[in-house]
């Protein structure tokens, strides 16, 4: 079994590690795009965003039987539902 760099067994990141990689993609998009003030998008347009890329994460994995490939596109999925969470708010678990 794998570990991580504090020594967890099964554990390839931590969770900080697994948050910095989702904000790292979140600071990539915004400055592709522009922050979400400057183009709003409902909660329905960022879904949408979220499968299409999530279908193309699954078609990259498919086609290189790769989890780095496949996990490489489902960073940017992560990063599209927190600028979501950002522009609309996200209701806490419970």
């Amino acid at each position: 079994m794998e570990q991580n760099s504090k020594g967890a067994k099964g554990v390839k990141m931590l969770p900080n590690e697994v948050y910095e990689a989702i904000s790292s993609e979140r600071r990539y998009q915004e400055q592709k795009w522009g922050p979400f003030e400057e183009h709003p998008q409902s909660v329905g347009a960022y879904l949408t965003l979220m499968r299409v890329h999530l279908a193309d994460a699954e078609a990259a994995w498919a086609k290189s039987n790769s989890d780095t490939v496949a996990l490489d596109r489902l960073r940017r999925v992560l990063a599209i539902g927190v600028a979501c969470g950002e522009q609309h708010g996200m209701p806490k678990r419970d």
